[in-house]
């Protein structure tokens, strides 16, 4: 229990400096203090693994001591620097007066579906939960690529180069190459627990999953949303049977699934409110997710695409200039966010074992666009895999099939066009993958549907807050 309450802490730790990052970056800070706690957390962990790749790199020894006061040194900078001299203060969200109306004119059936919600949503925070910190790290992938690496560098006290170069761990793995976010997070809460618990380990993800909730309700707020339409949210995205599962296992797509929807949905406010505050923590989240799977690195990018064709479409604009300037800052902060893990792999020459130059040059062949058929099929057997998914990429069929075409008009086809470049990139890397693709699809096509899960939810909100408000 003892070692339990020492994790928590360490995750206290990492909350708070997250919040002093957000205070610095979002002094206005347009979610409620649930919502920022959640976003605080995601933050806090990037954060100090990012630190702790900079500490391994100099040389410095992971211990209790050190890692405690090199955040504390982060918290006391963060808390004095002048970040929010030049941040523009939020415009006036007309839907918030919408959203006192409605929350004036609740009815008591209203407050009645509230309470439901309410005791549904806590009956599946319990219950994912309790499992979490309950199951050992077992499954595969947790073990080799995750817990065995977090292992590893609580043994090292520090990046485990040896470790990551050995033959027989690449021969197992095949993965050294992958980001270093959630071995170092693991790592972190057991260093300042006294010794390696891998239950203690497990914390983090449990907490991305109860963090993506907690986000949702405010960013649904954000929206417009009453209350009962809020909780309707979060009950649909922790319902998933998928995403409390991989929760519960360990796996990291969920924590990326956590970074990629908070950064394109921060993203999306920025197009929205042209808050440079969202746009700089749009940024610092999609980096986050660069440093959590090498799939991160494709998502930061598309959201990056994304921007640039906002600027290209706004090119006549007087402010054009500003504009680029802020594409460049966009990048350049994925960019700084990413560069340690990037040049260490560069510098050790470790390539993905899917995606790299061998396995393209041997797919440029027509044969190759044999794959698309059971490429789709896979996909298919996703949107109708109930057991899995619920309703969730059914409902999103309906939606593009229904209001395909006012989407187009508003604002919301910033939130679906992420969705639906994340299909075709994913698209593309089964094509030239080396491996069988049917293999290949069975092993993963529903942790690739896992990454976008939240921002689709999300997306299925604003197409009804449009409905709500009568948006053409």
């Amino acid at each position: 229990m003892s070692d339990y309450l020492k994790g928590i802490l360490a995750i206290a730790l990492a909350t708070t400096t997250g919040y002093l990052l957000l205070r610095a970056i979002d002094p206005q800070r347009s979610l409620k203090p649930a919502g920022n706690l959640a976003i605080s957390y995601g933050l806090g962990i990037g954060a100090v693994t990012w630190l702790m790749q900079i500490l391994s790199f100099a040389g410095i020894k992971f211990t209790p001591l050190s890692l405690l006061v090199s955040i504390c040194v982060v918290g006391l900078s963060l808390t004095f620097f002048g970040l929010r001299q030049g941040l523009e203060r939020p415009r006036p969200n007309p839907s918030s007066l919408a959203d006192d109306l409605l929350e004036r004119r609740r009815t008591p059936g209203d407050t009645w579906a509230e309470r439901v919600l309410s005791v549904l949503i806590a009956l599946e925070v319990i219950l994912t939960v309790s499992l979490s910190l309950l199951t050992p790290i077992e499954a595969y992938d947790a073990v080799a690529i995750w817990g065995l690496k977090a292992k590893a560098t609580f043994m090292a006290q520090g990046i485990p180069t040896e470790f990551l170069l050995d033959s027989s761990y690449r021969n197992y793995a095949y993965h050294p190459d992958y980001p270093q976010l959630v071995p170092l997070a693991q790592s972190y809460c057991c260093f300042l627990s006294d010794h390696f618990n891998e239950y203690v380990a497990k914390l983090i993800f449990p907490c991305f999953w109860l963090g993506c909730l907690i986000f949702m309700g405010g960013a649904g707020e954000r929206l417009g949303l009453c209350k009962k339409e809020r909780l309707g949210l979060m009950f649909l995205l922790g319902s998933v049977p998928f995403y409390s599962s991989q929760t519960i296992i360990g796996y990291a797509d969920e924590i990326l699934a956590f970074y990629f929807a908070a950064g394109a949905i921060y993203l999306y406010w920025w197009v929205r409110d042209m808050r440079v505050g969202d746009l700089i923590l749009s940024s610092l989240l999609l980096g986050f997710a660069g440093m959590t799977k090498n799939e991160g690195l494709a998502l930061g990018l598309i959201c990056w695409l994304i921007m640039i064709v906002l600027t290209i479409r706004d090119s006549r604009s007087t402010t054009v200039k500003s504009r680029w300037m802020l594409c460049g800052l966009y990048f350049l902060i994925q960019l700084a966010v990413q560069l340690p893990w990037l040049a260490f792999r560069v510098y050790f020459h470790l390539s993905n074992d899917v995606v790299n130059k061998d396995a393209l040059w041997a797919s440029l062949h027509w044969s190759t666009l044999k794959r698309l058929v059971p490429i789709f099929y896979a996909y298919q057997t996703q949107i109708w895999g109930l057991r899995n998914w619920n309703l969730v990429w059914i409902a999103l069929l309906v939606v593009l099939v229904l209001r395909g075409k006012s989407i187009v008009k508003t604002d919301s086809i910033y939130l679906l066009l992420p969705i639906l470049m994340c299909l075709l990139v994913y698209t593309s890397i089964y094509l030239i993958t080396p491996r069988d693709v049917v293999w290949h699809l069975k092993t993963s096509v529903s942790r690739v549907y896992l990454h976008f899960l939240p921002l689709t939810v999300f997306f299925l909100a604003r197409v009804y807050a449009g409905l709500k408000y009568r948006e053409t």
